[in-house]
């Protein structure tokens, strides 16, 4: 999905900004110098389950059983995966 489906999808206007690495983006994200990120679960679990990030949903067909309590962006948005 492009962009800029994805923000008339959301009624947002989002901007993509480039990382070198997902862990600085996780940092940036959990300090508040970003608002939304698409990160690995592996990344990002920790923060989740220590409440200093809210995991709006997840790629894939099936919840994840580590972290049942996030949906699918299926189940969140009504985005369809092809993965």
């Amino acid at each position: 999905m492009r962009r800029s489906q994805m923000n008339w999808l959301l009624g947002i206007e989002l901007t993509h900004v480039p990382y070198k690495g997902s862990p600085r983006e996780v940092q940036d994200l959990a300090a508040g110098r970003i608002n939304i990120a698409f990160g690995t679960q592996a990344l990002t679990q920790s923060l989740v389950e220590a409440k200093k990030l809210r995991m709006l949903a997840m790629t894939g067909n099936e919840r994840l059983e580590l972290l049942p309590q996030v949906p699918t962006m299926t189940e969140a948005a009504g985005f369809t995966s092809t993965a």
